[in-house]
């Protein structure tokens, strides 16, 4: 553009005012003129217009690197063509699982995306961005999930014993995207460290073999596939001392609401320290197995007596256990009581609901029936069934030890009435309904 070349590029009808000329070179400057013209000749030329650049939308950059790392992905890309344009910045889509949205950024071809979610996956487009708007955007990169290694586990403690220390933790909040594999615990003190690995599933760990009166710190790390969390350390150094023994020879007496319990103290040591109290347990769902059983402590004051009345749910199996608690901390728990049930002397049983009544011989009524639910006065000892011919008012009664009971003899194509109560060591309990039977 010297200004001593013009060309004719358009002629207008006389109300025109404007025109769009085609077929220009983007990127290139342009100056215009015009001049008006009549059947007497043309007019002379207007001043010529400022230096005019056309451009269109850039064309669509060459998305080269898409990483990840903690809760980011790194992106770069190669500048495109502006076609005519001078690049400002650019536009990147992210699709992701909170839907899509656009980043805009300054003119560099590399970015950090941050505030992403470890473990999702993400795809990225680049456009570039000119004065004349969002150019067309690269291919979309292939799925980039952003991962790190968890965040420590939270609320380690470590419990001290004799000669070990149980050490229990909660999980990581953010496992960095990958699932935890396992944990790490360090008990380290002046004598070295020890590494202990505990499998996933766990978050706790009974540290053994300790010296009683050394003092061990304690700290917990998770791992994933990329690596180790920081370690979070236990609130307090932990130091094993011996402990009392397991009391022995617990019995008891069960009563109404209430069991009466009995123990022996363990033999006393002066290292184990002075009994200042004894935990009490009771679980209702003991089989045999401690561990697998739900074990709850009883809040029955402090006491260094070796005997207790503690509150019991009557008509419920229950069993009982107890710890010696010295001035060293709380020792073993002993081996579970037999099994107590209270009772209340005058609580009888609920009604049976009868579940069946039919004739299904000539002369024969069936009768079945469920038993009644547990209550404060324990168990059913036995059934008393009642029956008359409908009409009457004299009950026949039989006992059973089963809610099944047939009778035989019956009058047939009569009706007969059925009636049941359970018993217990309190007495009989309210009836059931009565059923009504046709004999057959």
């Amino acid at each position: 553009m010297d200004g001593s070349t013009w060309t004719k590029v358009a002629q207008m009808p006389a109300v025109a005012t404007s025109v769009t000329i085609s077929g220009l070179t983007n990127g290139a400057s342009y100056v215009f003129r015009v001049a008006a013209f009549n059947k007497n000749g043309l007019a002379a030329w207007s001043a010529a217009s400022d230096p005019v650049v056309p451009a269109g939308l850039a064309a669509a950059p060459l998305l080269l690197t898409a990483s990840g790392g903690d809760k980011v992905v790194r992106l770069s890309w190669t500048a495109p063509d502006g076609n005519g344009g001078t690049i400002t910045g650019y536009a990147i889509e992210q699709t992701g699982p909170d839907g899509v949205r656009i980043v805009t950024t300054w003119p560099a071809t590399e970015t950090t995306i941050t505030g992403l979610t470890n473990g999702s996956g993400y795809t990225f487009r680049v456009a570039a961005v000119t004065r004349v708007g969002t150019g067309h955007f690269s291919a979309g990169s292939s799925p980039i999930t952003p991962l790190a290694v968890p965040t420590a586990p939270v609320g380690v403690t470590a419990t001290p014993g004799d000669t070990t220390a149980r050490v229990t933790w909660l999980a990581p909040l953010e496992t960095g995207g990958l699932p935890v594999a396992d944990y790490v615990v360090e008990i380290s003190s002046n004598a070295g460290t020890v590494t202990h690995v505990v499998a996933a599933a766990r978050t706790s760990f009974e540290a053994t073999g300790l010296t009683n009166g050394v003092s061990y710190s304690v700290r917990v790390a998770a791992r994933n596939a990329l690596g180790a969390s920081p370690y979070a350390a236990a609130t307090a150094a932990v130091v094993p001392r011996e402990l009392a023994g397991p009391p022995s020879r617990l019995t008891g007496l069960a009563g109404n609401g209430s069991v009466s319990l009995v123990w022996t103290a363990p033999r006393p040591t002066a290292a184990a320290g002075q009994i200042v109290d004894y935990v009490i347990q009771v679980s209702r769902d003991y089989a045999g197995d401690e561990a697998a059983a739900t074990w709850i402590t009883l809040a029955d004051g402090v006491s260094a007596l070796t005997r207790a009345t503690v509150p019991a749910a009557n008509g419920i199996s229950q069993v009982f256990r107890v710890a010696t608690v010295t001035t060293n901390g709380q020792g073993a728990f002993s081996a579970p009581s037999p099994a107590f049930m209270p009772i209340d002397p005058l609580a009888v049983p609920a009604a049976p609901s009868i579940t069946q009544a039919m004739s299904p011989q000539v002369g024969r009524a069936k009768l079945t029936w469920t038993e009644p639910p547990a209550n404060e006065g324990g168990p059913v000892s036995g059934y008393v069934v009642r029956y008359r011919l409908a009409g009457t008012i004299t009950w026949r009664t039989v006992s059973r030890s089963t809610p099944l009971v047939v009778f035989q003899g019956l009058v047939s194509g009569r009706d007969y009435q059925f009636q049941v109560q359970a018993e217990n060591e309190a007495g009989l309990g309210s009836p059931s309904e009565i059923v009504t039977v046709r004999i057959l």
